[in-house]
């Protein structure tokens, strides 16, 4: 039997995030009572789903990426395989031309995507490196489709300049709070990642941020990393859950319980109750090819195509599934 005094009070923070946002103790409290406590409550993620209904009735978004250069990056992020540090199976490759990044970007069109990204690996693309992708992306404007970059850590006037070549939004992870990231990376700083978030914004872009989970961080990380998200005023949240790879340091850690994932989407949606909350890189691994439960814990979008290192699921599969369900693209 569901507990209707709970149920009662995550109602009544889905009303108190949407009228005026959630306070830091009360985001931690939620995620005591949702899941911390006593297991996954069904209201804290009827709640939250009620939250995204009221930002995004019935809809669905979906974008895809491409890894426009991959490996032979000099940072040392422990959860990823294109470091040049850990010695992982991945085939490296440079900037891909301006030619390929535009048939990758048509060919996604044709397939029923209309957002598309553009990921470079290493800590920034080259300032002919950012022609290239500006080139790209104008003309994949111009066919029909939303470019996002995520081109590493750039200045004002180059985010400018990506934004003036039409770029739909810029990609930059925060990855988690600024306490635990020291743990997963040190060859660059928390608030390094920040700042270029705030460039971006400065410049006049839109700017998708977020994190990835199931690391070793605690409830208190991603309350913290939630709030930062809000403060920064991001309102694309991708949300990526740990798929341990071969070679990098976190290759061990277990992958993150469907359950547990669940109550952090759910906890983002309170946090940040207009935002696009995408579910991105660690999906089919957490979740496996179940969708429902995802979009009715707060989720408002989803990353289909395959990740930057791992297969992913097809646009057409996605549909079928989307289709069973009764869920709208968009």
């Amino acid at each position: 039997m569901r507990n209707m005094r709970t149920d009662i009070f995550f109602e009544h923070a889905a009303e108190q995030a949407a009228q005026r946002g959630l306070y830091r103790v009360e985001l931690h409290e939620l995620a005591q009572a949702g899941f911390v406590r006593t297991g996954l409550e069904a209201g804290f993620l009827k709640a939250a789903h009620a939250l995204k209904e009221a930002a995004f009735p019935g809809q669905i978004h979906v974008c895809a990426i491409t890894s426009a250069k991959t490996g032979r990056c000099g940072e040392d992020c422990a959860f990823c395989a294109q470091s040049a540090r850990f010695y992982t199976d991945l085939t490296p490759h440079p900037l891909l031309s301006e030619d390929e990044l535009v048939r990758r970007g048509e060919e996604a069109l044709a397939s029923g995507i209309s957002r598309f990204g553009l990921v470079a690996s290493g800590g920034r693309l080259s300032p002919k490196e950012i022609v290239v992708v500006c080139h790209a992306a104008q003309r994949l404007t111009q066919a029909g489709i939303v470019v996002d970059v995520s081109p590493g850590m750039l200045n004002q006037e180059e985010f400018k300049q990506l934004r003036e070549a039409g770029i739909g939004c810029i990609h930059h992870n925060l990855e988690t709070s600024a306490g635990f990231y020291p743990r997963i990376c040190t060859s660059h700083s928390w608030k390094q990642r920040a700042k270029v978030v705030q460039a971006a914004t400065e410049a006049g872009c839109s700017v998708c941020s977020g994190g990835i989970f199931g690391m070793g961080e605690s409830w208190a990380d991603r309350v913290d990393l939630a709030l930062c998200l809000r403060e920064l005023g991001v309102h694309s949240v991708p949300l990526n859950f740990l798929n341990p790879i071969a070679g990098t340091p976190l290759a061990h850690y277990p992958v993150l319980a469907a359950e547990e994932a669940l109550a952090i989407i759910a906890l983002f949606r309170f946090a940040l109750p207009t935002a696009h909350i995408r579910i991105a890189g660690g999906r089919q691994r957490v979740f496996g090819n179940a969708l429902q439960d995802i979009f009715a814990s707060g989720a408002s979008g989803v990353m289909v195509g395959d990740y930057l290192t791992t297969p992913g699921m097809s646009m057409k599969n996605f549909k079928a599934a989307a289709q069973s369900y009764g869920l709208r693209l968009v």
